[in-house]
C-alpha cells in the first residue's frame, strides 16, 4: 500500500481546502476514522477532492477496506453543507453531496477496482449498489473490476458481483456484459497460469457462479489446457457445443496448434466435419495455418478433404496452396485431393500458389495433374498471375508446362501486359522471347506499351520499343503512350517514346494535344520536348483552350514564357470570350500577367518600328 502514504509534497489540485485540511483528511481516512472524517467534512472539505495520481478518499478507503468510511462517504449526509461550502476540485457533473462513486485515478482505476483487487467484498457490495459501473476498463490494460479480482484470485468479491449481475434480468445488458467480462478473464487467465491445481479450482468455481460454461469449455480448448478440457466433458459438457460464430472447441484448438487437445475432443466424439462461418472446418483452418500434424490427424479420423465449405475461401487445398505450406499441400494431395477444384471465385490451388509465388507447390500440383491453362471467373489464368505479380521461377515452371502465353482474360489482358504495366522486366523479356504478341490490345485500345507508359516503367518502354511495339496505337478514347507518359510527367519515357516516332500533335476524344496535357499539369521539360519536336503551339481543343491558357490558368509562368517564345497566340479567345492573359489575372498569376502584356507591347513596337522610323520608334518607346 506504499503508493498510497501521505507525502509532505503533497500536489493537491488547486480549490478553497488548505493543505493542513487535504492531510488531515487523507489521514482520517487511512486511519479509518468516521468521526474525523466526517468532522472536516462539516468544516466544508470536500469529499471528493483529489490527490495526487488523481486518487480520491472513496479510492483510499476502499483500498484499506475501511467499510464504515466508504458507507459514509457514499451516503447523502450534509449534502446542503457541502454543496454551499466547496473546497477541492469536484469533477464536473458529480455531486459534492457524496463521493463520486465511479471517478478514476489518472491510470483509470476506480474503487470498485481497488476495493476487487484487495478482496474487500463487503465494500465492493457497496459500490454496486450506489451504482459504480461493472463494465468500466482501466486506462493501463483494459481490465475490468471482474479481471482485477481474477487476477489477484479475490474470490469473495468475484461471488458478490456474481450474485449483484445474477439479481438482473438475464436479457439485461448489464447482464450479457459481465458475462463477456467473465469470459474474456478466464480467457486471459488460461493463457498466462500453467498451475493446473490452480485453473482447476478457478474452473469450478466460475463453473458454479455462472452461464458462461460454454466460453469458458471454449477458451480451455484454445490454450491447451487438456485437463480443464477433459473436466468440462466430464461435467456433461457437449463436445460440439459452438460459440456465437458456430466454432467448436476442436476448431479453437485446431487454430492454435493444440493437437494433444483436438486428439482429447476427438477421442470424446467431436464432429470431425463440422463448419463454422459459413462452411469452414477444422480441416481448413489446420491447412490454412500449416498445422500439418493436425491435418493428418483429422484425415485419420474421417475428416472430408474436399469438403469446399466457405465460397470463398475453397477446398483446405486452395488454402494451404495461397499460405504457401508445401507439407500440408502434399499430405492433402496424398489424401486424395481434387488439385482442380474452385472456390467461389473459380480460384484454383495452382492459381492461389501462382500468384503468391510458391514455386515448390506449383510444381508439386503440376506433377499430380494440376491443368496449366485452367481459369478463373475472369478467364485468369496462373500464369497471368504470376506474371502480374512478378514470380519470375514460377512464370518459368509454367511456361515449361506449356502454359498459353497469348490467353487473355476478360479484360482482353495477357501475361505480358500484366507484367508491363507492373514493371517485371525479366518476366516480360521472358514472353516476348517466347513469341508474346507485344502489340495485342484489349477491347479499350490498351496495349502493353501503352500500360508500361502510362505506369512509368522506362526499361519496359525500351524493351518494347525493341520488340517493334507500336508508337502510335491510341485507346478508345484517343490516348496514346505518348499521352500516358506525358499525363504522369515520366520525362525518360516521353523521350524515348519521341525517339521511336510518336505523334507529337495526336488528340484525344477532347481534342487535347500531348502539349496541352503537358502544360496544364506543369510538366515544363516535357512541354519543352515536345516544342522541340515541332508541337502546335497554338492547337486549341474541344473547349477552345490553348496550351498558353492552361499553363497561364494554372500559374506555370516558366512554361508560358516557354510558349510565347514560340509564338502562341496572346489573343485568342475561348468559348467563354477568355484570353490566357485573363485567365492567368483571374487566377492571380500577376508574374504572367506582366510577361503576357511586355510581350504583347514588344510586338506591337516592333510592328511600329518598320512604319515609322526609328526616331518616331524612341518617341513611343519613352511612353
Amino acid at each position: 500500500m506504499a503508493h498510497f502514504q501521505s507525502s509532505d509534497a503533497t500536489n493537491h489540485r488547486e480549490g478553497d481546502d488548505s493543505v493542513t485540511a487535504h492531510n488531515e483528511l487523507r489521514t482520517a481516512v487511512m486511519a479509518g476514522d468516521v468521526n474525523a472524517i466526517q468532522k472536516l467534512v462539516d468544516r466544508g472539505v470536500n469529499r471528493n477532492l483529489t490527490w495526487e495520481a488523481g486518487i480520491t478518499p472513496l479510492m483510499l478507503a476502499s483500498s484499506f477496506g475501511h467499510t464504515e468510511v466508504v458507507r459514509y462517504l457514499l451516503s447523502q449526509r450534509n449534502a446542503e453543507n457541502e454543496t454551499e461550502s466547496h473546497s477541492g476540485n469536484t469533477p464536473t457533473g458529480v455531486s459534492k453531496g457524496c463521493a463520486n462513486v465511479d471517478g478514476c485515478t489518472n491510470n483509470g482505476l476506480t474503487a470498485l477496482m481497488l476495493a476487487s483487487m484487495f478482496d474487500h467484498s463487503e465494500i465492493v457490495s457497496l459500490l454496486l449498489k450506489s451504482g459504480a459501473d461493472l463494465t468500466v476498463s482501466d486506462r493501463k490494460a483494459s481490465l475490468t473490476a471482474f479481471h482485477h479480482a481474477l487476477q489477484q484470485c479475490s474470490n469473495k468479491s468475484m461471488g458478490v458481483m456474481f450474485d449483484f449481475v445474477g439479481k438482473t434480468d438475464s436479457t439485461s445488458p448489464l447482464y450479457h456484459a459481465f458475462r463477456r467480462i467473465v469470459c474474456d478473464g478466464y480467457f486471459r487467465c488460461v493463457q498466462r497460469v500453467d498451475d493446473k491445481t490452480f485453473l482447476g479450482k478457478l474452473t469450478s468455481y466460475i463453473y458454479r457462479r455462472t452461464l458462461a460454461n460454454a466460453d469458458l469449455f471454449l477458451a480451455a480448448s484454445w490454450a491447451g489446457h487438456i485437463d480443464l478440457v477433459k473436466l468440462f466433458l466430464r461435467r456433461g459438457m457437449h463436445v460440439d457445443i459452438r460459440e456465437h460464430d458456430g466454432r467448436t472447441g476442436m476448431i479453437r484448438a485446431t487454430f492454435n496448434g493444440q493437437i494433444d487437445t483436438v486428439k482429447v475432443l476427438l477421442a470424446a466424439g467431436a464432429n470431425v466435419n463440422c463448419t463454422f462461418d459459413g462452411g469452414f472446418t477444422a480441416l481448413m483452418a489446420a491447412s490454412q495455418l500449416g498445422h500439418t500434424a493436425i491435418v493428418t490427424l483429422l484425415l485419420e479420423n474421417g475428416a472430408d478433404v474436399n469438403i469446399a465449405g466457405h465460397p470463398y475461401s475453397g477446398t483446405a487445398l486452395v488454402l494451404a496452396s495461397k499460405k504457401g505450406h508445401t507439407d500440408t499441400v502434399n499430405a492433402l494431395l496424398e489424401a486424395g485431393a481434387n488439385v482442380n477444384a474452385k472456390n467461389y471465385c473459380g480460384t484454383t490451388s495452382l492459381a492461389s500458389a501462382s500468384e503468391n509465388g510458391h514455386t515448390d507447390i506449383v510444381r508439386l500440383l503440376l506433377a499430380n495433374g494440376a491443368e496449366v491453362n485452367i481459369t478463373d471467373n475472369v478467364r485468369r489464368t496462373a500464369l497471368i498471375q504470376a506474371s502480374q505479380e512478378g514470380h519470375t521461377d514460377t512464370v518459368r515452371v509454367l511456361l515449361e508446362e506449356r502454359a498459353n502465353i497469348h490467353h487473355t482474360d476478360s479484360t482482353g489482358r495477357t501475361a505480358l501486359m500484366q507484367a508491363s504495366q507492373n514493371g517485371h522486366m525479366t518476366i516480360v523479356r521472358i514472353l516476348l522471347d517466347l513469341g508474346s504478341k507485344v502489340n495485342t490490345a484489349t477491347e479499350n485500345g490498351v496495349t502493353s506499351l501503352v500500360l508500361a507508359s502510362e505506369c512509368g516503367h522506362a526499361d519496359v518502354v525500351k524493351l518494347l520499343l525493341e520488340k517493334e511495339a507500336e508508337v502510335n496505337v491510341s485507346t478508345y478514347c484517343g490516348t496514346t503512350a505518348l499521352m500516358q507518359a506525358t499525363r504522369r510527367g515520366h520525362t525518360d519515357i516521353v523521350e524515348k517514346l519521341l525517339e521511336a516516332g510518336a505523334n507529337v500533335d495526336h488528340t484525344d476524344c477532347n481534342d487535347d494535344t500531348a502539349l496541352i496535357q503537358a502544360c496544364e499539369r506543369g510538366h515544363s521539360d516535357i512541354a519543352r520536348m515536345l516544342l522541340a519536336k515541332g508541337a502546335n503551339v497554338n492547337h486549341t481543343n474541344c473547349d477552345d483552350d490553348t496550351a498558353l491558357m492552361q499553363a497561364s490558368e494554372h500559374g506555370y509562368s516558366d512554361i508560358a514564357r516557354m510558349l510565347l517564345a514560340k509564338e502562341a497566340n496572346i489573343d485568342h479567345v475561348d468559348c467563354n470570350g477568355e484570353t490566357a492573359m485573363v485567365r492567368a489575372y483571374r487566377e492571380n498569376h500577376i508574374d504572367i500577367v506582366t510577361s503576357t502584356l511586355s510581350l504583347c507591347w514588344w510586338r506591337k513596337l516592333q510592328r511600329l518600328m518598320i512604319p515609322i522610323g526609328m526616331s518616331e520608334f524612341m518617341k513611343v518607346k519613352d511612353l
